[in-house]
Order: structure tokens, then sequence, then C-alpha cells
């Protein structure tokens, strides 16, 4: 397979080629882009470090027409406004997840959501209702124990071997940076005083929580996040 070839499916079929650490490239940009767009961002990408072999950009073949140019096509405006209310007032999402114009901190607590509508429907659905499926390593949570017996879980900011940093969350759901001495810890296991959770910080939304209709709307509003 050439380079070229490799990087051609590796963006109009993301799923084939997946690093072993966190990040995923999202499905669909074969849908929005044209096949002379993607065989420009080909030899974009070839120049990278080497020379394009144009003769391999050219001869790539025209991607399958397999997706819908955009999930908007299917997507009602009630939806997305009813989708827009009950994430930011119902279920209060956005006291975790940005989107918009990037401030400082936004993707804090847990990832921002600027372009998260490329990831598609299916995507989002599982993410909402099962998000331990697939956590980003940077977002996973810890947990440890100090020798005075308290359990600390946050989210793991910084560590040396001085100190650990986690980010918090306390009852009331406000966020704090809380900084742990090392001796001050005591071992969790296989010798380490930080172990790494396997459950996402974002609770998983059942059906008797969020209705499949209210999930549907959900998602619509998501999908429209493109930018």
């Amino acid at each position: 397979m050439s380079a070229e070839q490799y990087l051609w499916e590796s963006i109009v079929f993301p799923d084939r080629f997946k690093a072993v650490e966190d990040g995923q490239m999202p499905n669909g940009y074969d849908a929005i882009l044209s096949n002379r767009e993607l065989k420009d961002l080909v030899a974009y990408l070839s120049s990278l470090g080497s020379s394009p072999n144009f003769r391999n950009v050219i001869g790539l073949a025209d991607a399958p027409q397999t997706r819908q140019a955009t999930d908007g096509l299917t997507l009602k405006l009630t939806n997305i406004e009813n989708g827009r209310q009950l994430f930011t007032e119902t279920f209060q999402c956005q006291s975790c997840h940005g989107w918009g114009e990037h401030f400082a901190g936004q993707d804090l607590a847990a990832p921002s959501l600027n372009g998260v509508g490329l990831m598609g429907r299916d995507w989002l659905t599982t993410s909402i209702r099962d998000p331990s499926k697939q956590i980003a390593k940077k977002y996973r949570s810890v947990q440890c124990l100090t020798e005075d017996g308290d359990t600390h879980v946050g989210r793991l900011l910084s560590q040396d071997d001085a100190r650990i940093e986690l980010l918090s969350q306390d009852a009331s759901g406000k966020y704090h940076i809380r900084k742990l001495k090392r001796d001050e810890l005591v071992e969790i296991r296989d010798g380490s005083e930080v172990l790494i959770r396997d459950t996402s910080p974002m609770p998983a939304w059942t059906s008797q929580q969020m209705s499949d209709s209210q999930l549907d709307d959900i998602v619509s509003f998501l999908l429209t996040l493109r930018d």
C-alpha cells in the first residue's frame, strides 16, 4: 500500500486504522469533501516531510457514496431546538461540556463538543448511553487513598515525585483542584498510589432516566456542532 493510499483510506475508512492510545478520527469526511478535495488533502498531507507521488494521488479511487452529505438532511428544527433545551436545561450537560468559541478551561472537566457532530449519530448515542465504552486517556478518573483513610477521586491533572494534582467535583457539582502529597498516600495496587478507574466520570444515561425520544433529540442537536 502506498503512502497516498494509506492516507486516503485513513480519511475515508478511519475505523481501519486505530491508534493504541486515545483519540479517534471521526467518520464522514468522505461525505463532506468532494473527491477532488479528498485528493487535494492527501496531496498536502503527503508533502509534509516528503515529496508526494502525484501519480498515486491522481490514481486514487473515488470515495464510495455510502453516506449522506450531512446528517442534517434528516433533522428537523423542532428536534434540534428541543434537544438543545434538554441538553442545556433538563440534563445540565453544559455544566461539564462546552462548545462554541474556545475559552480557557473550556475542556478542563470534559471534552469540548466542537466538531462532535462529525462523529455520527451511532457514536453519539453510544457515548451517552455507555460513556465508559471509550474514555479519552486524559479524561480518565483516578483514585488515591491517603494515610488517614480518605479516598480522593478525580481527573489526573499532573503528577511528579512529590505531589499529585486532581480535578475533583464536590457534592454541589463545583470543581476544585486538589493537591495531594505523595508521602501521604498509601499503595492501592501493584505498588502504585494512583488507581486508574475503568468507569467514565460521565453518568450513563439509561432509558429510565432519559427516554429514547429525548436522546434522539439531544443527538440531533449535537449533530449540528460540526465546526
